[in-house]
């Protein structure tokens, strides 16, 4: 009630008016009429609360010491008082109040990156890992739809990960073309049947695929490699396969590295499915894998003779000096053989690959009991290309010294595992078949 017990005096800063008339197009600083206090108001005009005046009853009550506060004991009496004040400042000249112009809002919603391309966007998201992009992709449709392109998502590692149902399906839809999925467990489901259906026409781009001791059916692997039909390189090593599974690896027809060692279910008809559709094969490894001679046998007398990297080791009882006489006689491009626990082979093996394979790198012979140590340093001299040699159990360690000072560019007993067509090998953790697949 204080504000209607005032006599409001203001006042005009003459500088600042002369200044905003001459900056001002309109010219509509001419007042002639006065304004009453709420029209004032209304046009954004401040008071000048250092010459506000004080009325007179505050005056007297000033002058006479008392300094609290009027107040009325009568409402009545207080309305009519208020009414009474209010007319008295009701009328107020122009020359007594200030202008003040409207400070325009910021436009602080305008979007920097909308005068951006798509393609500078890129460039800026490329910066961002996996997981700023997964935020990134909540900020707008646009981001959501840049963030998610192809470009960003070539390599995924995702070894030692738990996946659930339908995961693989939304990255396989990135494009990525290298994708790790070592020791990762892949639940069931692999998706559901309504995204299957709006996949019946899609085929991912994954060239490079590791999914090595991975834990996934039967089943959810058949569907998922229904999907990867451009595979160039693929690692299903310690996994569960079938004759569908076999089936699906046989669609890749570009496919020139397959490991699968130690694999269940692979038999006499998955084995017959991949050699004959996989012409381009370079690398193979079905170490350990318990084949049946007869598996064998067609697998010598049917798989590419282009092939030239393979690891037999393991087939203790399968494989035999026959067979392998016929596969090196039809694969004489090999480099890097393995055949390490193969207990029917023979001194006899040594010269059929001395002289079949002029261009051997890499020889196993490892635990093959039946191969005369004598023997074996005897026919040395054959290999004239023979870099690496590993015949841990036939040779000891004096004579693998003496070998390498007979052969300087011989390394013996180096190697105690095999690398053939292994996607990690040593401490490369971070790269599948020597391509980066992690960020």
């Amino acid at each position: 009630m204080e504000k209607f017990l005032q006599e409001v005096y203001y006042e005009v800063d003459k500088d600042k008016m002369d200044e905003l008339k001459k900056s001002d197009n309109n010219n509509s600083w001419s007042v002639d009429h006065a304004l009453s206090f709420d029209e004032m108001k209304d046009l954004g005009v401040d008071v000048l609360p250092e010459k506000i005046g004080l009325l007179p009853e505050r005056k007297k009550r000033e002058r006479s010491g008392k300094n609290e506060d009027f107040i009325y004991n009568d409402l009545a009496a207080c309305e009519a008082r208020e009414y009474e004040e209010s007319q008295k400042c009701k009328l107020i000249k122009s020359e007594q109040f200030i202008y003040r112009q409207k400070l325009k809002a910021l436009n602080i919603s305008k979007d920097v990156f909308s005068t951006l391309s798509d393609e500078m966007v890129l460039g800026v998201f490329n910066y961002f890992s996996h997981e700023d992009l997964k935020v990134t992709a909540q900020v707008s449709r646009r981001f959501r739809r840049l963030a998610y392109d192809e470009s960003l998502w070539p390599r995924i590692d995702l070894a030692s990960k738990s996946l659930s149902s339908n995961s693989l399906a939304y990255i396989m839809k990135r494009g990525v073309k290298i994708l790790r999925l070592k020791e990762a467990k892949v639940h069931s489901p692999v998706w559901s049947k309504q995204l299957g259906l709006r996949m019946s026409d899609f085929s991912s781009k994954i060239e490079y695929l590791d999914m090595s001791y991975c834990l996934i059916s039967t089943e959810d692997l058949t569907i998922f490699l229904s999907k990867c039909e451009n595979l160039k390189k693929l690692s299903l090593e310690s996994c569960e396969l079938s004759v569908e599974v076999c089936s699906e690896i046989a669609k890749n027809r570009d496919l020139n590295t397959l490991n699968l060692a130690m694999v269940e279910g692979l038999d006499l008809k998955g084995l017959e499915l991949i050699c004959a559709s996989c012409k381009r094969l370079e690398s193979i490894n079905v170490a350990w894998t318990k084949l049946s001679k007869e598996a064998v046998n067609m697998f010598v007398d049917s798989i590419t003779s282009e092939i030239s990297s393979l690891n037999l080791s393991g087939l203790q009882y399968s494989l035999n000096d026959d067979q392998l006489a016929t596969l090196t006689k039809r694969c004489p491009n090999i480099k890097e053989l393995d055949i390490s626990d193969c207990l029917e082979i023979t001194s006899s093996s040594l010269s059929m690959i001395a002289d079949h394979l002029p261009n051997i790198k890499s020889l196993s012979i490892s635990r093959c009991y039946k191969i005369d140590p004598k023997v074996l340093l005897n026919t040395m001299e054959k290999f004239s290309s023979l870099r690496s040699l590993n015949a841990f159990r036939q040779i000891g360690n004096q004579e693998a010294r003496d070998l390498e000072t007979n052969y300087n560019l011989l390394r013996v007993n180096k190697e105690y595992f095999s690398t053939i067509s292994r996607p990690t090998v040593g401490l490369r953790r971070t790269s599948i078949w020597l391509v980066k697949c992690r960020e």
